[in-house]
């Protein structure tokens, strides 16, 4: 038995393996060990946006005095603040307790790191006495494990585009239909902006199947304030948002839902008008001035233009210093990024799957590489005062990032 979180996190690193993933483990052990939850869930996809918009709607809900149980992916320091309830991480011995109650038998079935934590998660979450449920995916929908959820209310897939394209197909439409596989029967769907109409196309398939209801995003007016202020107008109501613009839509996409789900979870919206949304951490997140240092954890072709659309409205020069991992698509994302800068220097950090020097071979005629970006920043902070330096990439990168600056 374990007696402490800090040797459970030891083991959960040991066991951090996706190879040839599916989900057909932890069904099997879902079956042995059932669990039952009869609260509102919302099942949440995407791309790019699933976090923020579980974000907004926790924000949404415990200012409406709701408690609420949330599941995130991925963590960025510890994995037990993936788990938390009323923005509070599962205290570390009850993670403790549930995994030496079921240890055994997450070896027996070979689980991931990943389907472990999502175990304990529903196990946790079914003993508690909260108001809803609110579910990230960790990869895709149809294959990622909280898809062994038996019953949703709502399903979000925000965005859709080009990723983790060995698991989940490799076009658009694939993916798409993968990213579906959160539907349940007769339960309604919302799409956000970023679904575009080959990705439809291929959701609608799924949706028709399972006799699932669409729920349409309304219009809306955005003002801009200034590069991180901005005013939304949306049914009727005027919201506050503090953060990058590509993020409000993710808050339209959280409101809509919210909506959706009003006569179980009743919301006064106009009340919601006096707390302002801040963005997540890590969307275009100040981490200094002169020069204005940010970071974004923008790791698609999708997420790159929209973070480029937001950085125009301080009209600056930026210098870009980038990362990712070896799954993302490089030549796309270092395409959009060159849109708004070309200077760009590659870097690497300390992740088992980050590109090294020798994974960018074939882009170093184009664009230098460090090991020392840490050096580099200290060079830049000289050399350019008034402009940007943006870190970007994967947010393992923009995580490590946040530590050592």
């Amino acid at each position: 038995m374990f007696k402490t979180y800090e040797e459970v996190e030891i083991f959960l690193k040991e066991h951090d393996h996706r190879e040839l993933y599916d989900n057909e483990n932890i069904f099997r052990f879902k079956k042995r060990h059932p669990f039952v939850i009869n609260k509102p869930i919302i099942h949440i996809t995407g791309t790019n946006g699933k976090g923020s918009t579980l974000h907004y709607l926790e924000k949404i809900y415990r200012s409406s005095g709701y408690h609420v149980a949330s599941f995130v992916s991925p963590s960025h320091y510890i994995y037990s603040e993936m788990i938390r309830v009323d923005e509070k991480s599962i205290d570390d011995d009850i993670f403790v307790s549930y995994f030496n109650k079921y240890v055994e038998e997450f070896e027996k079935y070979d689980l991931t790191t990943f389907e472990m934590i999502t175990l304990i998660m529903f196990y946790y979450f079914s003993s508690l006495d909260v108001d809803v449920i609110l579910l990230e995916v960790g990869m895709g929908g149809e294959i990622d494990a909280t898809n062994i959820v038996d019953d949703t209310n709502l399903s979000i897939i925000t965005s859709v585009s080009l990723e983790h394209t060995a698991y989940l197909g490799k076009t658009i439409s694939e993916i798409a239909y993968s990213k579906s596989g959160i539907f349940r029967k007769r339960t309604p769907f919302l799409l956000g902006e970023g679904v575009n109409e080959e990705a439809k196309l291929a959701i609608a398939q799924r949706a028709k199947k399972l006799k699932c209801e669409e729920i349409y995003l309304s219009s809306y007016q955005v003002l801009d304030v200034s590069p991180l202020e901005h005013k939304l107008s949306y049914e009727g109501h005027q919201y506050t948002y503090l953060g990058p613009r590509y993020g409000y839509h993710n808050l339209i996409i959280a409101l809509s839902a919210a909506k959706a789900l009003n006569d179980k979870l009743p919301i006064d919206f106009s009340k919601l008008e006096k707390h302002p949304f801040e963005s997540l951490d890590r969307r275009m997140e100040i981490l200094g001035h002169d020069p204005l240092i940010i970071v974004d954890g923008a790791h698609s072709e999708e997420a790159v233009k929209e973070l480029s659309d937001s950085l125009r409205l301080f009209n600056l020069p930026i210098h870009i210093i980038f990362a990712c991992l070896e799954d993302k698509n490089l030549p796309l994302l270092l395409e959009s990024l060159e849109k708004i800068s070309h200077d760009i220097v590659l870097t690497t950090f300390d992740n088992k799957r980050a590109r090294t020097e020798n994974d960018y071979f074939i882009y170093l005629e184009d664009f230098p590489f460090t090991n020392d970006y840490v050096s580099l920043l200290k060079k830049y902070r000289e050399l350019y005062k008034e402009d940007i330096i943006l870190f970007v990439g994967s947010i393992a990168f923009i995580d490590e990032v946040r530590k050592r600056l």
